[in-house]
């Protein structure tokens, strides 16, 4: 079928503006027994309210051409995409591609038990059914606006030469990617929703999961999107968090739930924290936890003000949610949610804990499925992990802008980005340690060179007069590449451009700017250095060690955390706003090179 042709369709079939999603699903939607076996009856977003900004994405005029929804148990996810294409068969039809691991699941789960289930039971979808029988199949319904197909994605030719407006795929975490003695071909999921180019700019690519890793096309398109969290109040302060659940309770057997609850809430400073906790005394006697004591017990920490939160103030907490976008960069078309089975309404705080609890250490593939299937998080293992505790320990003797003693080098490093350009002075001490001294931002890279700004950095050394000043300087080119070439040629030897790439193994080379011939390039493996950086001098203590002040602010210990490397694929994750870690790279960096040019 052709766009022009579906256009048609959908203008035929909407006498009207389309009314929302949500209220036209709860005044003609019936659930059936097949489909929902403990909530069948009318539909209805009463216990589950979130439902409906996910519904709503499936509007034809919400400009939405991609919603990928990752989320835990019990929680609704392949209901609301059932009912987005059970929407748009009275409202914008379109051909519908609905894909799975096999057609067999395919045939009963999702044709048999979900949408032909829906279609059978309600009549606003019933009269969209074709009269002859033969023509509404387990595997291919031919609807009044378009056919609905469904095929097995990790068939051979299961994604191939099939025009379609609508692509879905359920359980997407599931499909692998087939190996091949040719060329490999794209991703079969990559392949599914490029299905959808005829209705360029009105198609609808919908998929959920349950994640397994974050190496999986899945998850790299949920983080892609807007990554959209669905943010409750408090009921004591009004604090608006995202129900999580991070593993740093540690409480030994001689504590009192009291020393828990106050030490918790003294570490809930940090907006990011949240936890649940519950009393040591549920622990019996072999080290076993009483799980009725554990569900008595248990509150959620609020992570703005510590407020102890019980299962009594959750329906009301979900029901006045906010969303919030935590991926600014994706575009409003790109919708993308994570939903944790915190939200689930038949799950208590308790159900949470008593998972956790049951599922043993970290090592334990219990608790990788506790990640994927409750906190719709996914699972690996990582060969570095840099977290708070290793940037706390940091913390040297000394206070911001002064040296302790005398450096062999001072260096100014600097971050360009499109908001601001980050930098810092490092100290190289005599046992090659690294010591952040300075760190800050500008407004633009070519105020790196302003007199204003170079005339600021003067370090007194402690205990006398006497105070340096950086001797040389290094600036990234990944940003603003030609302008950064323009500021090193103008600083007057002073800076020096660097640049990472993806080489996984390798230290750095000098090199010529491909654009200025006459200006040295210093290259670098990033996966090295960082390896270098964070894993082997922050995490593990070894070799020369990198100190911050003991007067150290937020933003250059957040810049410093949250670093991980993935051991199955020996990559680092990206991470935002770690340019002040990026500047101590550089200042490692400088260090090697004057070390190789004998400069120290």
């Amino acid at each position: 079928m052709s766009s022009r042709i579906a256009t048609y369709l959908r203008e035929d079939f909407s006498f009207s503006q389309a009314p929302p999603v949500t209220d036209w699903c709860e005044q003609n939607i019936v659930l059936p027994a097949k489909m929902a076996p403990a909530s069948s009856g009318p539909f209805s977003v009463r216990r589950r309210p979130f439902m409906r900004s996910i519904l709503e994405c499936g509007h034809p005029q919400s400009g939405v051409r991609s919603l990928t929804l990752t989320a835990g148990s019990q929680v609704g996810k392949t209901t609301c995409c059932i009912l987005i294409l059970a929407y748009r068969i009275p409202h914008s039809p379109m051909p519908t591609l609905i894909l799975g691991n096999s057609e067999d699941w395919l045939r009963v789960e999702m044709s048999e038990k979900r949408l032909g289930a829906l279609i059978e039971e309600n009549h606003a979808l019933r009269i969209h059914k074709p009269f002859d029988p033969a023509k509404f199949r387990k595997l291919a319904m031919e609807m009044s606006g378009g056919f609905i197909v469904f095929e097995g994605i990790n068939s051979d030719t299961s994604t191939s030469g099939s025009t379609q407006g609508i692509v879905y795929v359920c359980e997407a975490a599931k499909v692998i990617q087939h190996q091949r003695d040719q060329a490999p071909e794209a991703h079969p999921i990559k392949l599914a929703f490029e299905r959808t180019k005829e209705f360029r700019g009105l198609e609808l690519q919908l998929m959920d999961f349950t994640p397994n890793t974050p190496n999986h096309i899945a998850w790299q398109t949920y983080e892609r999107g807007t990554q959209t969290h669905f943010h409750v109040p408090c009921p004591h302060c009004g604090h608006h968090f995202p129900f999580e659940f991070e593993v740093k309770k540690t409480a030994s057997d001689d504590e009192d739930l009291e020393d828990i609850l106050e030490a918790e809430q003294e570490r809930a400073s940090s907006d990011s924290y949240r936890s649940l906790i519950w009393s040591p005394d549920a622990r019996r006697v072999d080290g076993s936890w009483d799980v009725e004591k554990v569900r008595a017990s248990v509150r959620y920490v609020c992570p703005k003000n510590g407020c102890l939160i019980t299962d009594e103030s959750k329906p009301a907490m979900i029901d006045a949610y906010q969303e919030v976008h935590h991926n600014l960069n994706a575009p409003l078309s790109d919708r993308s949610f994570r939903i944790p089975s915190f939200y689930a309404p038949k799950v208590t705080f308790g159900d949470m804990a008593k998972e956790f609890l049951e599922k043993g250490d970290l090592i334990t593939t219990g608790l990788q499925n506790y990640y994927n299937s409750w906190l719709a998080l996914p699972w690996s293992v990582l060969a570095y992990n840099v977290s708070e505790k290793h940037i706390t320990a940091l913390r040297g003797v000394y206070a911001r802008r002064i040296l302790p003693t005398r450096p062999r080098m001072l260096v100014l490093t600097a971050d360009p980005g499109e908001k601001a350009t980050h930098w810092s002075v490092c100290a190289i001490m005599p046992d090659m340690s690294v010591l952040y001294i300075d760190w800050g931002s500008l407004i633009s890279e070519r105020d790196l060179i302003s007199a204003a700004f170079l005339s600021s950095l003067r370090y007194y050394i402690a205990g006398t007069t006497e105070f340096v000043i950086p001797q040389v300087g290094y600036i990234d080119t990944g940003w603003a590449t030609e302008e950064c070439y323009d500021i090193c040629e103008k600083s007057g030897g002073f800076f020096w451009p660097v640049k990472g790439n993806d080489a996984a193994v390798g230290t750095w080379n000098e090199t010529r700017a491909a654009s200025r011939p006459n200006l040295k390039l210093y290259t670098y493996s990033d996966t090295q250095l960082k390896d270098e950086f964070y894993g082997r001098r922050i995490q593990r203590k070894k070799g020369p060690p990198i100190v911050i002040p003991v007067d150290a602010d937020f933003d250059l210990m957040q810049g410093l955390s949250g670093q991980q490397k993935d051991r199955q694929t020996g990559k680092w994750k990206r991470i935002a706003n770690d340019h002040y870690g990026d500047c101590g790279k550089y200042a490692v960096l400088a260090s090697q090179i004057a070390r190789a040019s004998g400069f120290l």
